[in-house]
């Protein structure tokens, strides 16, 4: 058990990094590695022969449709990339 805990969490950086890459939102990408981690507990690691590919795809997977969903028609998908980085006010607006 420890030892596929162990194998989640030295993932878990680079999932959620592909996560927000595909939905532009890290409060999404959050929920899909959290449901990929629940995914994983309900797995036998010891019987997957690529875990790291295993959580790669399962997180990419998790990912398509909410992507799809929430992403605008075919024809403007590439005039409207998500962002790379959220936005972060640094400090309170002057009035």
């Amino acid at each position: 058990m420890r030892d596929s805990i162990a194998a989640f969490e030295a993932s878990r950086r680079r999932l959620l990094s592909i996560a927000y890459r595909m939905l532009g939102s890290m409060a999404e990408a959050e929920d899909v590695v959290q449901d990929t981690w629940l995914r994983w507990h309900a797995a036998d690691p010891r019987e997957l022969a690529a875990p790291v590919a295993w959580l790669t795809t399962v997180t990419t997977r998790r990912c398509a449709p909410i992507s799809v969903e929430g992403s605008p028609s075919t024809s403007t998908m590439s005039a409207s990339l998500p962002p790379a980085v959220e936005p972060v006010r640094l400090s309170a607006p002057t009035a």
